[in-house]
């Protein structure tokens, strides 16, 4: 298993991963600008927006919930719930991709220890366990909306444990590639990303000041 997300450091090719990136940034801009649009008349008209039935919890919220917004606004969040899968598309995708390709060039710089290659490459993919929670919040929010008199409670409680799991993850990501990019200034020190069993000989200041 390890072997096989050490793989993650040489395939696919960098130059496919700034191809990914680029169409999945376009893909994300794209949903976002057909979102947004729903997201502020939701909040302009009406007491809840987005993050309120994502954050639902219960039938007896999400029908006060749909009750202010109106078979109409049900009907434009139902699409853009829709959207919303390409939307993480995007996110998932370019998250993951930035991640790899800075874990990449801190190996290549020998600032990620050999022993520790297949947790840093796992930890790329994280964004993807974002986007599975993210599509099963999506799909128990379609079921919630798709029966405004009598939402599932099941549903409802999914929704919400889904997008509370989502956004941990998203958290974890970001802050695991802002850590490999606060990594990058360390080209001349032997600084590495190693376990708590590292001996204390294998981190060194050089004379410019890098671990």
């Amino acid at each position: 298993m390890s072997t096989l997300f050490s793989r993650l450091y040489a395939w696919p090719p960098d130059k496919v991963i700034y191809l990914i990136i680029v169409s999945t940034g376009i893909v994300l801009i794209s949903a976002y600008l057909i979102m947004a649009p729903v997201e502020d008349e939701l909040k302009r008209t009406t007491p809840y927006g987005v993050l309120d039935i994502e954050f639902v919890w219960t039938d007896t919220m999400a029908m006060e919930i749909m009750s202010a917004w109106g078979s109409r606004l049900i009907e434009k969040e139902l699409f853009a719930t829709y959207v919303d899968f390409a939307f993480m598309l995007g996110y998932g995708t370019l998250l993951s991709g930035i991640s790899l390709l800075l874990a990449r060039s801190l190996r290549a710089r020998g600032l990620i220890l050999q022993a520790n290659e297949s947790q840093v490459a796992v930890l790329t993919l994280l964004p993807y366990a974002a986007m599975l929670f993210d599509a099963i919040e999506n799909i128990n929010i379609i079921a919630v909306l798709g029966n405004p008199a009598n939402p599932n409670p099941l549903s409802a409680m999914f929704t919400s444990v889904s997008a509370t799991l989502k956004f941990g993850l998203l958290l974890l990501s970001t802050l695991f590639m802002t850590f490999l990019l606060l990594m990058l200034p360390s080209k001349k020190g032997t600084r590495t990303l190693n376990n708590s069993t590292q001996s204390p000989r294998t981190i060194q200041m050089d004379s410019a000041g890098y671990w």
